[in-house]
Order: structure tokens, then C-alpha cells, then sequence
């Protein structure tokens, strides 16, 4: 109807006139037609400062958030009088595409307008800093704010980390109600969907509870939300029951309540409700498709995969990215390339997005071959690749330990321009570290660090632990801190399982130490594992087992394995029939534990002992998994 009235349009010659253009311009990027748009907008006579408005907001809404914040470097460039919503939409591509540091370079020239202080202004600009983590730069900017709408206190809620605890989302709420605010259907959303983040069941239920009161039950957005919450929160039939408390479902509650499922790890669950669509009287749209495929998928029911293709087909949802996207992960997943192919050709134009999930489902699921056949098709038909699918090829090189690839797809990269990408830059370090390569990746380390990324910073110190570099990996720690970057929690797993591996052992407590008290985080598993393995590996047993039982986790095979490992080296019998029967517990088909403990016994020379634990693996039919190796012929 709309392509019917442009038409109209062009016919009577109104086609160029501003107003006539910007509305056509706003209809298609609304229908997600921005080539449509873009040929709007430059069909008309002297666009004016609205004109150029909705051209920026029409590329932030369809995801060019660059495009975006290049419409106001044009518009000053034609002499076009730039306004609020020219800075707000500005505001907005930044948020799409990450960009700080623009946005506060905006935020500057703002204020120096004189622009920056009303509330349609303000709340653009909370909303990027707290998307980018800087709180505090967010809740001066709230607190300035004189009159504070609706948006501005949904902003501060949505911007709530879910780091912190349920004080502060009581606190928020009270300092609302108290200025005489009442909570909106948006609002009750972004607060149960906080309580499900920080898997808080009890205030979500209190929530409910005044959602309800407030006459927000039957709203199909706080319906989701709390589908959502109750689901993260581990109580399914309470999900269950919100949607069969419905007198009329809607698909997007469908939908959330099929993703519900998925999360919780039930797909059968997930099949079973998109099996009795008919009965509930509800139509399944392309998200509805692309999650139940999701539930195909990661259930491994081919069969039931290949049946939902069906209906997609007859439907015709085929040429949908997401759809297409989940069709090809369900495929590539089966190792079966020509479908996932086939599937490539339903669409109308390249789609990278859905390429770049094929290509990342098969090295996740180990076809390398497969994955590097779709890069050489895409370079052959002449298709741009991008950084994503570069990455995935990096990641396949490292998997399979082949130089000459990471060599060749390094080669590609630079000719693409994306060499010094953060995802492909830490992708290529990682690759020539895994091949063991060092010097090479050294290099592309050199080259990238300029960015000052702490991901680039981590693959360049895991590089140098895998290798055996301790004191190389310590060096590139001490450059990160002097470029002023904080450490991740994968920084220290790095350094400390390369002080275990050279037997360092005050380097890797201190820095174990130095995590809690400098940089107050607190230890995950993982760095608990790697320092129980680095003291079990120097002999300190004691410690290592002491560790173990203050961990505030509960134990895992893992752990105790390393424990375990310790004790067969140095001969320790006490700590490994302890470690033994914790694991066996875990874990008590596990041929390696058998294997560790029978060590432990023929160390110490007891070979009843040993003898016992061997007969026991032939009683439960348990035998070593055989190990093996490849090369390469260049």
C-alpha cells in the first residue's frame, strides 16, 4: 500500500516536496527498507533540517548506527541548522555501534549549544553511558535532570547493572514512588526482567503482586517479562501457569515462553508447545520458527528439525534471516553442509549475518574442512566477508593447529582491512600461539595493541601460557597496567596457569592474592582450579586440599583431578584416597580418576591396591580412552 501511494506520488510530481519525502522516508526505514529510504531521501528538493532528522534516525533504527552519526558531519557540511533530535539521534548511533568517546564528544558540543540540559536531551545520553558502563558519568547526568519523565526513571532501571543486589532496585523504586511517579507497563517489564538477572524469585513474586494491583497482569509485554523472570529463576510451572492463566495469548507470549523453556535446557518441553499451536489458538511467526529450531537444534531432533523446514516453506518464511540463521545452525550442527548450502540460496541477496552463523556452527562443531569451504565459496563468488566469519576461520585454524591456515586467512584479513579488528586481532594472536607459532604472534600483537583492548591484552598473555612463557606473559600484565587497563578474570586464569606450568609458585599466589585485594574481584572456578592445579603440580598439597574444601563453590571432577595428579607425582596416598572419593562420587565412570589413583598406589608400591582399582575399571567396563596425534604435510 505503500510502494502504491508513493507511486501516487511521483505521478502528480509531489514526490520531491519535503514533507511528502520525509514521510516516505520514515515509512520504509519502518518497514526496514533503507535502500527504499535512502532513494527518499534523495529525491527530494532542498531536504530540510527535519528531512535530514529522519534520514539519521531511519539508519539507527535499521542498525547503521555509523551511517547515523555521519549525518551530522553532512548536514553541517550543506549548512543545515542542526537541532535536538539531530544530537538525539546522533545519541542513538553511538549506542548502536559502541561509541563512546563520540558520544561524549557530542555530549560536549551539546552543552556548548546549550543543548544539553532539557529532558529530551539528557535522557539519550544516560541511556548511552550506562550502556557503556560508566555509571557514575550516568547518575550525574540523572540527578541534573530537573523534571524527570517516565523514560528518564525506566532508563535508570534498565540501566540497574545486575551485579548489584535487590537493595537497589527497592531503593530506585522508592525514590520513584516518592516524587509521585506511577510505574508504567515498561516499567513493571524492566523490573521483573532485573529480578530474573540477579535470579531474585522473592521480589520478583512482590512485583507481581503490584503489578497485579496496578492492573498490568493482562499486559502482553509484563506477561512476557514475567514468563522470562520466573523461567531464569528456575520455576517453570510458574511460567507455565502466568501463560495458561491467559484468556488470550499472544504470540510474542508464545514465543517467550517457548525461549523459557529453552533456557531451562527442557526442549522437549519447548516441542510439545509448539506441537499444540492449534489448541491454543495462537498463528507462529518467523521468531516463533527460529526459536523452536533453536529447540531442534540444541536437542539434536533432526527429524523434527527437518519437519518445522516443512511448515517454514509452506508458511514462506524461508527468505528470513533469523529463520534462515536457525535452519542453517540446525544443519551445520548435523555436519550436513549441502543443506545448510541450500538453504544459503532461499535468500534474495547475501545475507553475512547467516553465513557467518554457518561458518561458526561448523568450526564449533569441528567440520574445519567444511568451514573453510564456505570461506574459499565466498571469496570465489566475490562477496565481502567480514570480521565475524574471519574470526570463526581463526578460531578453525587454532582448533586444528594449522599454520598455513592461520597464515593464509591472516593474509585476507589484512587485505580486508580487518587485521587490527578487535575480535580478529585477539583471533589471530590466539591462532599463531596455538600453533605454536610465538614470534608471529607477537607481531600481530605489536600491531593491534595500539587499540588498548584488554581482550587483545588477554590472547596475547594466554598466548605466552600455552607456550610455557611465564615471564613474558608477566610482562605483557605489567604493559596492560600501565596502558591503564583493568584485568579481566581472564587475565588472571592466564597468568596463573603459566606460573603453575613453570613452577612459580609466589608469582601465582601473589597475583591470586593481589585479584582480591587490588582489584576486588572475586575468584571463579576457573581460578580456583587453575591455583589448586599450580600448588598440587609444586608439591603443596596441604594447601591445595585446604583450598579445595573453602572454595565457596562445591567441588567439580575437575578440580580434584588436578589435586589428584599432584598427589601421583609427589606420592602423597592420605590427600588422594580423599580425592578419589570425592571425584568418584562426581564422576564415577571417569577412566582417567582409576588411572590417577592406580598411579598413586604404584608409586607408594602398594600392588594390591593398585591391582584393585584396575579390576574395579575391568568390573564397570571401563577402559582408557586411547590418545592420539596428527600431522600436518605442508
Amino acid at each position: 500500500m505503500g510502494v502504491s501511494v508513493h507511486g501516487y506520488a511521483v505521478k502528480i510530481g509531489m514526490e520531491g516536496h519535503p514533507f511528502v519525502g520525509t514521510s516516505l522516508l520514515s515509512l520504509y526505514s519502518g518497514l526496514g527498507c533503507l535502500e527504499e529510504a535512502e532513494a527518499a531521501f534523495c529525491s527530494v528538493n532542498r531536504p530540510d533540517v527535519v528531512c535530514w532528522n529522519a534520514m539519521a534516525g531511519a539508519y539507527a533504527q535499521c542498525g547503521f548506527g555509523l551511517e547515523a552519526m555521519q549525518v551530522l558531519g553532512r548536514m553541517q557540511a550543506n549548512g543545515v541548522h542542526v537541532n535536538e533530535c539531530t544530537f538525539i539521534n546522533a545519541l542513538k548511533g553511538c549506542l548502536v555501534v559502541g561509541h563512546v568517546n563520540f558520544g561524549r564528544e557530542l555530549h560536549g558540543v551539546m552543552v556548548r549549544k546549550g543543548l544539553g540540559f532539557s529532558t529530551l536531551t539528557l535522557n539519550p545520553l544516560i541511556d548511552m553511558y550506562l550502556k557503556a558502563g560508566r555509571r557514575e558519568s550516568a547518575m550525574k547526568l540523572f540527578y541534573m535532570v530537573q523534571r524527570k519523565d517516565i523514560i528518564t526513571w525506566n532508563t535508570m532501571f534498565q540501566g540497574i547493572s545486575v551485579e548489584d543486589d535487590a537493595r537497589s532496585f527497592v531503593h530506585f523504586l522508592h525514590e520513584f514512588m516518592k516524587v509521585g511517579m506511577k510505574p508504567n507497563d515498561i516499567t513493571f517489564s524492566i523490573l521483573v526482567r532485573r529480578c530474573g538477572d540477579i535470579s531474585d524469585l522473592s521480589l520478583g513474586l512482590q512485583f507481581c503482586g503490584l503489578l497485579s494491583h496496578s492492573g498490568f497482569f493482562n499486559d502482553s509485554k509484563v506477561i512476557s517479562s514475567l514468563i522470562c523472570m520466573f523461567s531464569k529463576c528456575g520455576a517453570m510451572s510458574m511460567a507455565q501457569s502466568v501463560f495458561n492463566s491467559l484468556s488470550l495469548k499472544s504470540t510474542g507470549n508464545l514465543n517467550e515462553l517457548i525461549s523459557a523453556y529453552n533456557l531451562s535446557f527442557q526442549y522437549v518441553e519447548a516441542l510439545h508447545v509448539f506441537c499444540h499451536l492449534p489448541e491454543l489458538g495462537v498463528k507462529a511467526d518467523d521468531c516463533t520458527f527460529s526459536i523452536i529450531l533453536e529447540s531442534c537444534c540444541l536437542s539434536g531432533n533432526e527429524i523434527m528439525g527437518r519437519q518445522t523446514h516443512c511448515s517454514v516453506l509452506k508458511f514462506g518464511f524461508s527468505s528470513y534471516g533469523y529463520v534462515c540463521s536457525s535452519l542453517i545452525k540446525l544443519y551445520a550442527t548435523a555436519g550436513r553442509s549441502a543443506d545448510a548450502f541450500q538453504c544459503l540460496k532461499e535468500l534474495k541477496k547475501p545475507d553475512m549475518a547467516c553465513w557467518g552463523t554457518m561458518v561458526s556452527t561448523l568450526v564449533h562443531h569441528s567440520y574445519s574442512a567444511e568451514a573453510i569451504s564456505a570461506l574459499k565459496y565466498l571469496m570465489e563468488s566475490g562477496v565481502s566477508i567480514d570480521e565475524f566469519i574471519l574470526g570463526s576461520i581463526f578460531n578453525c585454524s587454532a582448533d586444528i593447529a594449522s599454520l598455513h591456515q592461520t597464515k593464509s586467512s591472516h593474509s585476507v584479513a589484512a587485505k580486508t582491512g580487518y587485521e587490527r579488528h578487535t575480535f580478529v586481532a585477539s583471533s589471530i594472536i590466539d591462532a599463531y600461539a596455538k600453533c605454536g607459532d610465538i614470534c608471529s604472534a607477537r607481531l600481530a600483537f605489536d600491531q593491534s595493541s595500539e587499540t588498548e583492548d584488554v581482550i587483545i591484552y588477554n590472547a596475547m598473555i594466554m598466548g605466552y601460557a600455552h607456550n610455557g612463557f611465564a615471564m613474558e606473559a608477566i610482562e605483557i600484565f605489567e604493559k596492560m597496567k600501565l596502558a591503564d587497563l583493568l584485568p579481566s578474570k581472564a587475565t588472571f586464569v592466564s597468568l596463573i596457569s603459566a606460573c603453575s606450568h613453570m613452577g612459580f609458585i609466589d608469582q601465582g599466589c601473589a597475583l591470586f592474592q593481589s585479584m582480591k585485594v587490588d582489584y576486588g574481584m572475586q575468584p571463579s572456578p576457573d581460578i580456583f582450579g587453575s591455583v589448586v592445579d599450580m600448588l598440587s603440580r609444586g608439591g603443596h598439597l596441604r594447601y591445595a586440599k585446604k583450598l579445595v574444601e573453602e572454595m565457596p563453590f562445591p567441588p567439580w571432577p575437575g578440580v580434584l583431578r588436578s589435586l589428584l595428579s599432584g598427589c601421583t607425582i609427589h606420592g602423597e596416598l592420605e590427600i588422594s584416597k580423599w580425592a578419589s572419593e570425592k571425584v568418584f562420587q562426581l564422576d564415577p565412570e571417569n577412566d582417567a580418576t582409576h588411572i590417577l589413583l592406580s598411579k598413586v598406589h604404584c608409586e607408594a608400591e602398594n600392588w594390591e591396591d593398585a591391582a584393585f582399582v584396575q579390576r574395579q575399571m575391568m568390573d564397570k567396563g571401563i577402559s582408557k580412552c586411547p590418545g592420539h596425534s596428527q600431522i600436518q604435510v605442508q
